[in-house]
């Protein structure tokens, strides 16, 4: 039915999150009733969930996968499976306008859609075939990848704004006329970074995996700079060179040192002045195989993109 977004600025305290949140059963802490929306029965469908690192600053989508109170992951149903995109603002695309409008950061142009495209065909061998998909790739909090928001510790950059918080969610109230005190919060969780600032857990794509840049999937406001900006993400990018990070003051040798410039030469790149992004091509995703020898190395709870 029709709707509306609660974020931290617009449409604040719309009555949208409702337990239960997702199809893992899990107790809420304030009322103590158990539920689930899908409990794995045979009847039911097979179900495919997958959220933008924007989701879970803005929308509590950790309370897909975890119990409401943040202190523990949640168990699915072997008829679901639920993914995070890293690095991904909510509605990304190819093309997307990179220029801050009305935030402080740059917007993220890194796009969800070759992950989006490879799971659709996931999803129907699935259906078709019985061929399941790869297992949920999120943040965990027995894996220390999904943590408060206040626990995030981003790169001090020069003119690059941090966030505020995670928008907290709480339950359902009369929006028009709210309470004047709100006291009760569920345990919403975001996931942890590496020390560029880029998401370290969920489906890394390449930008995320080869890292150019620093993409997050929230912005700030320029005239509200306590309150994040709708939907959007950020990015900064890499030097491309040593003496340019260092003309803009960028106190941090990111990437072990490494700048744009020489992660694109050790890839047999020419640099480029803006972050490599993958273009839509017929993928399909697979689990990484850890004796594979990287560049970079991107973790055991991640998945790696192929294209034809």
């Amino acid at each position: 039915m029709p709707g509306r977004t609660a974020t931290q600025h617009e449409n604040r305290l719309y009555p949208e999150n409702w337990f239960p949140f997702g199809n893992a059963v899990t107790t809420h802490p304030f009322s103590g009733n158990t539920g689930a929306i899908l409990k794995g029965r045979p009847t039911y469908p097979l179900m495919i969930e997958v959220n933008t690192s924007t989701e879970y600053w803005q929308r509590g989508a950790s309370l897909v996968h975890t119990d409401p109170a943040g202190r523990h992951d949640a168990e699915l149903p072997p008829t679901a499976r639920v993914y995070m995109i890293a690095g991904t603002q909510h509605g990304g695309r190819p093309g997307t306008d990179p220029s801050p409008g009305p935030c402080v950061n740059p917007h993220n142009p890194n796009s969800a859609t070759p992950a989006l495209r490879a799971l659709f065909v996931a999803l129907e061998e699935w259906v078709r075939t019985g061929a399941a998909p790869p297992s949920s790739r999120v943040p965990s909090i027995a894996r220390g990848t999904a943590v408060a928001a206040e626990a995030v510790k981003m790169p001090t950059v020069p003119g690059f704004a941090l966030p505020p918080g995670a928008n907290r969610i709480g339950l359902p109230v009369d929006w028009v006329e709210p309470p004047a005190r709100l006291d009760n919060f569920y345990g919403t969780r975001v996931c942890a970074v590496d020390a560029d600032g880029n998401e370290v857990a969920g489906v890394r794509l390449p930008s995320i995996a080869v890292q150019l840049g620093t993409y997050t999937g929230w912005n700030v406001y320029r005239a509200q700079p306590c309150e994040l900006c709708d939907r959007d993400g950020s990015l900064i990018p890499f030097a491309r060179t040593r003496s340019e990070r260092e003309a803009a003051g960028d106190p941090a040798p990111r990437s072990k040192n490494a700048t744009a410039a020489e992660i694109s030469m050790s890839l047999g790149l020419k640099p480029r002045p803006q972050p490599l992004s993958l273009s839509a091509c017929c993928c399909r995703l697979t689990p990484l195989s850890m004796s594979k020898p990287r560049g970079n190395a991107i973790g055991s709870d991640c998945l790696e993109l192929t294209c034809a």
